[in-house]
């Protein structure tokens, strides 16, 4: 089947490629068909009907091909049922559970009975973790928690990932709650918080910043669940830092309001007015001043009630003070002042030192007939969003864990995601990436390297988070020709875990992947890539890797990447100051000018010469 697959070129119409696929299996002559079909798919812009007909045809000609994973793979994107159910049984059990699971979400009457039937099939092919998504979502608690329990001790016997680990882990507290089995939720939420942490600290020593995003993630899900605040501030506050060091601020600031009302929720009213505070410097920061100003308003409420409470339940008087004026220095910088008049009053009123009583009370008669300043009634109700968390990370990690990095299984996820079905251009390239990596597990020795490259290549336009493990995976071969194609498809992959693979191909032994990777760090230029970017750019041994990198990161619109690029005009090489004012003059962001502006005053001669360069080729005053 593989050189099937590696000989193909695009049926100029979908329409004619069926009607001769057609004709050639009404004479009997499938192979000839299915070498039509097979090119048919790669039309991947026709209309739904045209393209539909040609799967049709092709799960037949793949069943009589004896391609029965394949054909199913087929059947699974037409929704012909009846041809499911004939392939069943000549399929393995991680494909019939797959059926199962889709039959599962279309029909609600047997959803139960349909996902627990999937599970059986999953446990037997030893494949435990899909088994127990499959008990949670049959709503069998038993099941599921002897699933997690038993994956959680194997785990820890193989002293495997502690990430994966800590899920586990945090599976089973899920499920022993859900069982009221109060100690044992305890102990299994105990152990997944230690393993969480653990693999924090080492995901963000090796650089890996992202997949700690992904544990602070879970820890706040934790604390959410067992009502534990403190995980979840440890949570938010390092998530927050991650989305802030990668110059994802609107992103920052969604999780900001969100902690925000986590916090209240939980009655912790100072720490929600200390993160209201952080957000309004950070919006500052930025020059979000709308944001700023709506954070300033609801930090000086929070302080009010962070002062209500503390003299509500009488506790000591000088934190009732220390949260009053935080709040009149809040109310004070949004311009309230017969606010600010009415707080030194109250101020005036403790229980405390003499002399400050008597200062508080001077202070109150300035501000007697003071006024607000007008306030803006839509900034309280502004929004930037609400902040939406990544996927269930102790599932979706998990799985991609069992599925060891196996393109077709992860095509297979993307094929038969209920959440996907609307998007045909994506999951039609799923399935040819199927079909191609089913061909290429049979592939013989000789031709493994062709076979493996070709998969490559296909999954490159799927462009997804999941599919990541198999490319990095395909990475991993001995053979050069498949990490070639490899780092080729990652240059397609706009994600801050790209560059974990990127950074290894940039000292690899084949100057051609070397050479493909440099490529690649041109193309992949986006606001959260600049920490990896310069990470490259201080600290590779390859002057045109580190090049490459500057390059990008001058054409990222942040303000960091605007500083680390002035620094290089200032005291960089020739060649660097050639790289960033090319990249400079060809870019449209605004961030640079900005901050070019405002470092020009105080700039050497050198630099203001490149700055009224870049500024010049924009057709930009000083």
């Amino acid at each position: 089947m593989i050189e099937l697959f590696s000989l193909l070129s695009p049926q100029s119409s979908i329409e004619d490629g069926y009607s001769k696929a057609r004709q050639q299996a009404e004479r009997g002559r499938w192979g000839d068909a299915l070498e039509v079909l097979v090119s048919s798919l790669l039309v991947s812009h026709a209309r739904e009907q045209s393209y539909a007909a040609v799967v049709t045809l092709l799960t037949e000609a793949l069943e009589r091909a004896g391609e029965h994973r394949a054909a199913l793979a087929a059947a699974w994107y037409s929704g012909d049922v009846s041809h499911q159910q004939r392939l069943l049984e000549r399929v393995p059990p991680v494909d019939r559970a797959r059926t199962y699971m889709s039959w599962a979400e279309a029909d609600s009457s047997k959803r139960e009975q349909l996902y627990k039937t999937a599970a059986r099939e999953l446990e037997q092919a030893g494949l435990l973790v899909r088994a127990a998504v499959c008990c949670e979502r049959a709503n069998d608690v038993a099941g599921a928690r002897a699933l997690w329990s038993r994956l959680a001790q194997l785990v820890d016997g193989a002293r495997s990932d502690r990430y994966v680990a800590g899920l586990c882990r945090f599976n089973l507290a899920r499920m022993c709650r859900q069982a009221k089995d109060t100690r044992a939720a305890r102990e299994a939420t105990i152990a997944a918080v230690h393993r969480l942490e653990e693999a924090a600290d080492r995901f963000e020593s090796m650089g890996q910043r992202e997949r700690a995003f992904d544990c602070y993630h879970v820890l706040i899900e934790i604390g959410s669940a067992t009502d534990t605040f403190e995980h979840v501030l440890e949570g938010c506050v390092n998530a927050i830092r991650i989305l802030v060091e990668d110059n994802l601020r609107y992103h920052a600031l969604r999780l900001y309001e969100h902690a925000i009302k986590l916090a209240g929720f939980a009655g912790e009213h100072s720490a929600a007015a200390t993160l209201c505070r952080e957000m309004t410097e950070y919006a500052r920061r930025q020059g979000l001043h709308r944001g700023a100003t709506r954070g300033t308003l609801n930090q000086a409420d929070l302080w009010a009630s962070v002062a209500e409470q503390t003299a509500r339940r009488q506790g000591p008087t000088h934190l009732v003070e220390n949260a009053l004026v935080a709040g009149l220095l809040a109310q004070a910088e949004a311009g309230q002042y017969a606010k600010v008049g009415e707080i030194y009053t109250a101020l005036a009123s403790l229980e405390i030192e003499g002399s400050r009583r008597e200062h508080y009370a001077r202070a109150a008669t300035r501000y007697v007939g003071a006024a607000n300043a007008p306030i803006d009634a839509a900034l309280r109700d502004e929004r930037l969003g609400e902040h939406v968390g990544p996927p269930d990370v102790w599932h979706v990690d998990l799985l991609e864990w069992e599925e060891r990095g196996n393109p077709a299984e992860a095509c297979a996820d993307v094929l038969l995601d209920p959440s996907d079905e609307g998007d045909r251009i994506t999951r039609r390239t799923a399935l040819f990436g199927r079909l191609v990596a089913l061909a290429a597990e049979g592939a013989a020795p000789k031709d493994m390297g062709k076979a493996l490259g070709l998969v490559a290549d296909h999954l490159a336009p799927i462009g997804l988070y999941g599919l990541l493990s198999p490319l990095e995976t395909l990475y991993g071969s001995e053979l050069p020709s498949v990490r070639l194609a490899a780092v080729r498809a990652l240059s397609r992959y706009y994600y801050k875990r790209t560059f974990v693979t990127l950074e290894r191909a940039l000292v690899d032994p084949d100057a051609s992947v070397v050479k493909e990777a440099v490529a690649a760090l041109e193309r992949l230029r986006f606001d959260h890539a600049f920490d990896p970017l310069a990470r490259i750019y201080r600290s590779s041994a390859r002057v045109d890797a580190r090049l490459a990198a500057l390059r990008s990161i001058a054409r990222i619109d942040a303000v960091e990447a605007a500083e680390l690029v002035l620094g290089a005009l200032d005291h960089g090489g020739p060649d660097e100051r050639e790289a960033v004012l090319t990249a400079l003059k060809a870019g449209r962001g605004n961030r640079f000018v900005e901050v070019a502006r405002s470092a020009y005053p105080d700039a050497s001669p050198r630099l203001r010469a490149a700055l009224d360069d870049v500024l010049r080729a924009r057709g930009l005053p000083v």
